[in-house]
């Protein structure tokens, strides 16, 4: 607007078309302009200063902190997804699982189309969402269930340890964790029972007519073909009877 008031002003000047009252009334409204541009501006420049010195206020997370922070990286729900984030609240695994777990020794499980995989700590599935039921055993070891029947994968790469065949694979204690003491698992197939080692090795094989459990001593009380025995760790029988 002021530049065209100049102009105005510039052509009435040249022309000498327009009477000195009307050149000066064009003068004082540039100079009003002007005047109103300058005060606009400074107010603007002292509104962008205050706005730089004022501390940003943090921003709301959108997802709400469902787990704990375990191997750098804690559960959070968005909406009705699972993901997890690190220690700067920042997300390493988007919010995209119907359900998940917190994370152990660098692993944890997951939910997706209704099945189950495990995912390391960038995220990566590193057993795919396969599965009915995945549950910790050992190490890297972990329990999977297809339908009614058990078997063990590596939570690293997800290679097969133990076919899915087994009808049960561990104890369970009153925390929901399986039994591994004198790191012996009990498994069962075709009815007998026997046990794995902390590998996922058969290093008992099932043909024992019980659920066997070894204690702390290193025995187990066994029925075989309707006697009872003491077995060792190797599954030697050291003694006709129980133990108590």
């Amino acid at each position: 607007k002021v530049e065209a008031m100049a102009a105005k002003l510039d052509a009435a000047t040249k022309l000498n078309s327009e009477s000195a009252a009307e050149i000066a009334n064009l003068k004082a409204q540039v100079a009003t302009l002007t005047k109103a541009l300058n005060e606009r501006l400074a107010e603007m420049e002292g509104k962008l200063a205050t706005a730089a010195t004022k501390p940003a206020e943090p921003e709301t997370p959108k997802y709400e902190v469902v787990g704990k922070m375990s191997s750098g990286m804690a559960l959070v729900k968005e909406g009705l997804l699972y993901g997890y984030v690190n220690s700067n609240n920042e997300y390493v695994v988007p919010a995209k699982y119907e359900e998940a777990k917190d994370f152990k020794d660098g692993y944890a499980v997951v939910k997706k189309n209704d099945k189950w995989g495990i995912i390391n700590t960038s995220g990566k599935e590193t057993v795919a969402c396969s599965y009915d039921d995945i549950r910790f055993l050992v190490g890297n070891i972990w329990r999977v269930k297809k339908g009614n029947l058990f078997g063990l994968v590596s939570a690293v790469n997800g290679s097969i340890i133990q076919p899915i065949k087994y009808t049960l694979i561990g104890h369970t204690n009153w925390h929901g964790n399986f039994n591994d003491q004198c790191n012996r698992y009990l498994m069962c197939i075709n009815g007998k029972y026997g046990f794995f080692n902390e590998k996922g090795q058969v290093v008992i094989p099932a043909k024992f007519d019980n659920e066997a459990r070894f204690y702390e001593n290193g025995k187990a009380n066994v029925d075989l073909n309707g006697k009872q025995y003491t077995i060792n760790t190797s599954g030697t029988i050291i003694k006709n009877g129980y133990t108590l």
